[in-house]
């Protein structure tokens, strides 16, 4: 392949190898951090748990959300001008993307509420973590059964045209709860910390663990900020890549900063076992 044949592949009109990029880099991201806890973890408990097994379904939903997104990119999602066969395909894969998103983003919520009710010993905050685990989970099935028909029963999957309900304010409501979620997940952790009886410094240590989890928010709010804007009238096949990359990054930040607790083993020494030992 000649020099200039190379440059063409990644154009302000050509973004789907990009897509396909950045889709494949953040999945094997998550992949070695999914992993990374996995083993560290079992090796510590010699068991697999609750959190364990929530863990390793948001992983594979989110294999599957990324081999949705790199099916789309191979059959032009992000480039300018497609044909209309290869517009069908973008868009059954990305309604199929749609609803892994909101499927994994909910294992990975409820990964991290087993966990927090592991390790918390007050029946107060037990109380607190379970009514979070239970909103996230109402709330991920009533979204995920709107997106599931938010263009109809018969053709479902058409995404991109204008026969579908208001699709704008319907992500900027889940984007609402999510990041609601996810700042109410971060207090959690706080909370737990605070009642530790260890060293401020061993405090800030944990709090370091879990603070990454911002990152998400951010993630979100970007996911959010690119995707408002995009309707129907205006290629949205072409103008959507750059919130599918958001969307990706999104998931990988979230299993990525939901694994990091048990890679780092930041309750050493204190009775209370990192990776939820009961």
């Amino acid at each position: 392949m000649e020099l200039s044949e190379r440059a063409t592949l990644i154009t302000s009109t050509t973004e789907s190898t990009g897509v396909n990029i950045a889709t494949w880099f953040l999945a094997t991201t998550f992949l070695v951090m999914y992993s990374s806890r996995q083993i560290v973890k079992f090796v510590m408990l010699r068991k697999i748990q609750l959190d364990d097994v929530l863990m390793t379904a948001a992983m594979l939903f989110g294999v599957g959300l990324s081999l949705a997104f790199s099916i789309a990119a191979d059959n032009g999602l992000g480039n300018e001008s497609i044909n209309q066969n290869a517009f069908q395909k973008i868009q059954k894969a990305y309604y199929a993307a749609d609803l892994l998103f909101i499927i994994t983003l909910c294992f990975v919520k409820l990964t991290l509420v087993v966990f927090f009710n592991n390790i918390s010993a007050d029946q107060f905050q037990k109380r607190i973590i379970m009514t979070l685990g239970v909103f996230c989970v109402a709330a991920s099935v009533c979204m995920l059964f709107a997106a599931a028909f938010q263009c109809g029963v018969s053709r479902a999957w058409e995404v991109m045209t204008l026969h579908c309900f208001d699709q704008t304010a319907f992500w900027i409501a889940f984007g609402v709860i999510d990041m609601m979620t996810d700042i109410g997940l971060i207090l959690l952790s706080l909370m737990l910390v605070w009642d530790l009886r260890i060293p401020i410094s061993r405090k800030v240590v944990v709090v370091g663990c879990f603070a990454p989890r911002m990152l998400v928010v951010v993630a979100a709010a970007a996911r959010l900020a690119y995707l408002a804007p995009i309707n129907s009238h205006e290629n949205p096949a072409f103008r959507i890549w750059i919130s599918v990359v958001c969307t990706e990054l999104q998931i990988c930040l979230s299993i990525s900063t939901a694994c990091i607790p048990c890679i780092k083993p930041f309750f050493e020494g204190v009775e209370v076992c990192t990776c939820g030992n009961t």
